[in-house]
């Protein structure tokens, strides 16, 4: 185990989607928690689309899907079923998991932001983990994007 700040860690949270360890990024300017199709199965998609703004302001339209969802940090001891959009793994930030956008916690109440439980002290964790400026991945995302678009504009 070690002491980190508080300021440093507190958008990184371990969680289990659909009941599988994974890692999830708390992204208070988001409206649409958003998960890696690497864990979702065919049965979780809703058949639903949903169009989402891109870093850039481009809109695209991605399928939406209920996953279960459970964290430690949430306060909350059991699975919390959540409609979520999903998207390719190679386009989620930094490989997170998930991004758990404001949804969560407007629509499932029962959940804790930890973001409005803030410490100032320091905590204890029991992994090292890595916080990334919105720039940070804003740069990734255009670099994934770009790889993207090149591999499939090629001709055969």
């Amino acid at each position: 185990t070690t002491k980190t700040n508080r300021t440093h860690s507190q958008y990184v949270i371990p969680c289990y989607i659909n009941w599988q360890n994974c890692t999830g990024f708390l992204d208070s300017g988001c409206f649409l928690t958003l998960v890696s199709s690497a864990f979702v199965r065919n049965s979780d998609y809703t058949g639903e689309l949903a169009a989402i703004r891109g870093a850039f302001g481009n809109y695209i339209n991605i399928p939406l899907a209920t996953i279960s969802l459970q964290a430690p940090s949430f306060q909350y001891d059991r699975e919390t079923m959540v409609k979520v959009g999903v998207l390719d793994a190679c386009e989620m930030a930094f490989n997170y998991a998930i991004l758990i956008g404001n949804d969560v916690f407007s629509k499932h109440q029962h959940l804790t932001d930890i973001l409005s439980v803030r410490e100032t002290d320091t905590i204890e964790v029991n992994t090292t983990m890595q916080v990334h400026t919105r720039s940070q991945i804003k740069k990734l995302v255009t670099k994934k994007l770009n790889h993207s678009n090149t591999h499939r504009s090629r001709t055969y």
